[in-house]
């Protein structure tokens, strides 16, 4: 990947290639030494840690050659390159993954691997792999759920990656909170307020959790005796409400 970092990530999913479009404002001293994961305070994320000098370059490289390039490498990958890994192997779309009753639905900007996967295709050792991801998490950059025999990780700026909004600020929320956030306000007409601390417990629910929290809005509601008993969005979620027994 040469010295120069990667600060903003675009597909072009076009019908004949799928391409990765690299914008490089800032440049870095020595991208296998710099450690990825430093935020950068004004974008609420960052790459690489910059070493002070500033430009704008554009490159276009097909996505089969970035994917091949990485997924046949015999030695460690960077922690730059490893980042590019995990965008390569996300989803672009909902998919509907397994069979029968393992079936899970993966989401766009997610992925369904296990640890060992992951160190695989880092060619890393899984406790290094491990402390990353869990940086990662730390972070705010990616969001990681155990399951019984994979791991749910989702990039949260994803489609800040990927083109379809200019700057992570321009959709600060994911796709699955804003659903719920409309839904929960359009059906309780409360004032929405509070949608940051929501947001943060929403975060703390697990994938069921969120199903659940959003499908049961509507018995919530209507199972209270008083309309005027209805709690806050970040009430409900803090409380996990959403799990009472309703008569409804």
């Amino acid at each position: 990947m040469g010295t120069r970092g990667v600060h903003k990530l675009k597909f072009n999913f076009s019908i004949t290639l799928k391409y990765i479009e690299i914008q490089s404002k800032q440049l870095f001293t020595n991208c296998s030494q710099t450690i990825f994961m430093k935020q950068n305070k004004t974008l609420n994320l960052a790459l690489m840690i910059p070493s002070g000098e500033y430009s704008t370059r554009y490159i276009k490289l097909p996505y089969p050659l970035l994917t091949d390039s990485l997924d046949n490498q015999k030695v460690e990958l960077t922690y730059l390159e490893a980042f590019l890994q995990i965008l390569m192997h996300v989803l672009h779309m909902d998919t509907t993954i397994g069979q029968g009753e393992n079936q899970l639905l993966c989401r766009r900007g997610e992925s369904y691997h296990s640890l060992k996967t992951w160190s695989e295709l880092f060619h890393w050792s899984r406790s290094k792999t491990r402390h990353y991801l869990v940086k990662l998490k730390n972070d705010g950059l990616i969001e990681l759920e155990n399951k019984v025999t994979t791991t749910r990780l989702r990039v949260v700026h994803y489609d800040y990656y990927v083109g379809k909004v200019t700057s992570p600020d321009a959709r600060p929320y994911p796709e699955d909170f804003e659903i719920f956030w409309k839904a929960y306000h359009e059906t309780t007409q409360i004032q929405a307020t509070d949608k940051d601390p929501s947001y943060r417990c929403w975060r703390k629910l697990s994938f069921e959790e969120r199903t659940k929290a959003v499908e049961r809005i509507s018995r919530y509601y209507y199972s209270l005796s008083k309309t005027t008993y209805c709690v806050k969005a970040l009430t409900y979620l803090k409380n996990k409400k959403f799990n009472d027994q309703f008569l409804y």
